[in-house]
């Protein structure tokens, strides 16, 4: 959460806290589902199922890896680069673009 003065009713400036958008996501898939209430538990429950299910497709497209668990991406690893996912870094360098080591997520 973060604070900002915004106006209020159209002329009094109040001091009002704002959810940051880029933390809703992590925070989201923090919260364990039985402390959730029952009346929005299925909403929820989709949306950490759909949180998940993007970040694997962003993941996919930027590696060019399939959008599969990590046990089937780790048999493709091992398939598509001979063995290379024994040898360590071999198969970061060819599944990560060039561009996009070494940044972080913010």
């Amino acid at each position: 959460m973060t604070q900002f003065r915004v106006t209020v009713d159209q002329q009094q400036m109040r001091t009002r806290d704002f959810l940051l958008l880029e933390a809703v996501p992590v925070w989201l898939l923090s919260v364990q589902q039985r402390r959730v209430a029952p009346e929005v538990r299925e909403r929820f429950s989709y949306l950490k199922t759909y949180l998940v299910e993007a970040v694997r497709q962003a993941f996919a497209q930027l590696t060019g890896l399939p959008a599969a668990p990590s046990s089937v991406i780790g048999e493709h690893l091992h398939r598509s680069a001979g063995g290379a996912l024994r040898r360590g870094g071999a198969v970061y360098q060819r599944a990560v673009p060039h561009t996009h080591r070494g940044r972080g997520c913010g």
